[in-house]
């Protein structure tokens, strides 16, 4: 992979653990949605900590992300959009641990999503709302209406637009991501 013109490319080993590790999450979330898919996916996120590289850059960037998705997510929720199990005032928590898990995927096995912001765009557009309509399937979400599914591909095409763009305006993206130690 090439980010501004520096070649570095994760061990294949990283991407594909970070991938499968996404994918149980996501299974896990949909599948118990409650106080169960929240330690699971603690553990996944504690396991990603130990065995992939982060930099303060790639912790940050991640935050942005994750904030970036629970604030939109939010907004659907209060707006009667969405429906989360297990949410009250808020949206639940085995959510918020699938926002850290799915955005640490981001810069690691689906960074080459973000290299391009059109691809990007046009998968959030697509891969979004399907992976809702999933979590519906298995009672993890419902959705007030089919309009829904119009609002949450506009949703994930301008997430992952703001997603790619955060993640291009790091300076040689994987190079600083996954290189620089923590301090």
């Amino acid at each position: 992979m090439i980010s501004h013109g520096v070649p570095y490319k994760l061990p294949t080993s990283k991407v594909i653990n970070n991938f499968v590790v996404f994918q149980l999450g996501w299974l896990c979330s949909a599948y118990f949605h409650d106080y169960r898919a929240l330690l699971i996916n603690i553990g996944i996120i504690f396991w990603l900590y130990l065995v992939e590289p982060w930099s303060k850059r790639r912790i940050k960037l991640t935050l942005q992300f994750v904030a970036i998705g629970l604030i939109v997510d939010s907004i659907l929720y209060y707006l009667g959009i969405l429906y989360f199990s297990g949410a009250s005032i808020s949206i639940p928590l085995w959510l918020i641990s699938l926002w850290v898990i799915f955005s640490a995927s981001l810069t690691v096995s689906l960074s080459w999503l973000m290299e391009n912001k059109y691809y990007a765009m046009i998968g959030g557009a697509i891969f979004g709302p399907v992976a809702y309509w999933s979590g519906q399937q298995f009672e993890a979400i419902m959705f007030v209406d089919t309009y829904a599914y119009i609002i949450l591909s506009l949703s994930w095409l301008f997430m992952m637009w703001s997603f790619s763009s955060l993640y291009k305006k790091q300076p040689n993206n994987l190079v600083t991501l996954h290189r620089e130690k923590s301090k």
